[in-house]
């Protein structure tokens, strides 16, 4: 291309161009945003709390599955009733285990500021 002249260019290509660069210089913005750890903290803390708690309720949702159908097995095929299962004394026994780890994790971990360090 020779000097002075300008190349035309299609309305649809300057759109284009003119989104990239707003997309870029938004990117940008965002990557020269301050790091801040007790943001960070904060995030972390939400995110452990949370596998915690739905893998616990999912554990017993799991719990009360599986004995329901363990016990329409044994009715189908055995039909001895004293081989059921009772979900209650299952979730009993993984309340008393897993509950308290549980408990302990929510409570640290949602424990607000002006608590941490005391």
């Amino acid at each position: 291309m020779a000097k002075g002249r300008v190349r035309k260019t299609d309305p649809a290509t300057l759109t284009h161009l003119f989104d990239d660069l707003v997309t870029t210089r938004q990117r940008l913005a965002e990557k020269d945003r301050k790091y801040n750890p007790g943001e960070h903290k904060d995030k972390t803390r939400s995110k452990i709390s949370l596998i915690f708690v739905c893998s616990y309720v999912g554990l017993i949702a799991l719990v009360f599955i599986v004995s329901l159908i363990y016990n329409q097995i044994i009715i189908l095929n055995d039909k001895q009733l004293n081989l059921l299962l009772e979900p209650k004394d299952i979730v009993l026994v993984i309340t008393s285990a897993i509950g308290t780890s549980v408990g302990f994790v929510v409570g640290y971990y949602f424990k607000g500021e002006e608590n941490i360090g005391a």
